[in-house]
This record gives C-alpha cells, sequence and structure tokens, in this order.
C-alpha cells in the first residue's frame, strides 16, 4: 500500500510538472508570437513612412521640373517670336 502510495505521488508531481511545464510554454510561445507579430508592424510603418518621404520629394522634384519646362517653352517662343520679328524687318529694309 506504502508502495502504492508513492507511486502515486510520483506521478502526482510528473502530472504537476508536465502542467507547469506546458503551461509555460504556451504563454512564452504566445509571447513570441506577440513580438514578432509587433516587430513585423513596426517594420512596415517604418517603410511607410520612408515611402511617404519618397513621394513627397518626388512630388516637389516634378514641380520643379514643370516649372523648368515653362520657362523653357516661354524661352523657347520668345526666341521665336524675336526671329519672327528680325526676319520681318529684314524683309521691309529690302
Amino acid at each position: 500500500m506504502r508502495e502504492t502510495a508513492n507511486a502515486l505521488a510520483g506521478l502526482k508531481s510528473i502530472f504537476l510538472i508536465t502542467a507547469v511545464s506546458t503551461v509555460i510554454a504556451i504563454v512564452l510561445g504566445v509571447a513570441a508570437f506577440n513580438a514578432t507579430l509587433l516587430s513585423n508592424m513596426v517594420a512596415s510603418f517604418e517603410s511607410g513612412k520612408s515611402t511617404a518621404a519618397v513621394q513627397a520629394e518626388l512630388k516637389q522634384q516634378a514641380q520643379e521640373t514643370a516649372a523648368l519646362l515653362n520657362r523653357l517653352q516661354e524661352s523657347m517662343a520668345k526666341a521665336e517670336r524675336e526671329r519672327a520679328t528680325s526676319t520681318e524687318s529684314r524683309q521691309t529694309r529690302q
């Protein structure tokens, strides 16, 4: 009888240790999953911030390019008008 009681006590301690170990493993697994998920979310957020900065820079460059193009077109139109005027004045002199 005493042997059976000792065997049951050993079995109870094994069961208790296994249960505690399982709970700890589950808690640590959930914590690891949360840490991984949080890390990925932060990385995505940082990527979005850098993308927004690049988009703003591209928008500014596009506006500067448009302004330069407008000045170039105006300059070309002015040169064309001056050339047409000088051609007309030459023709009237002759």
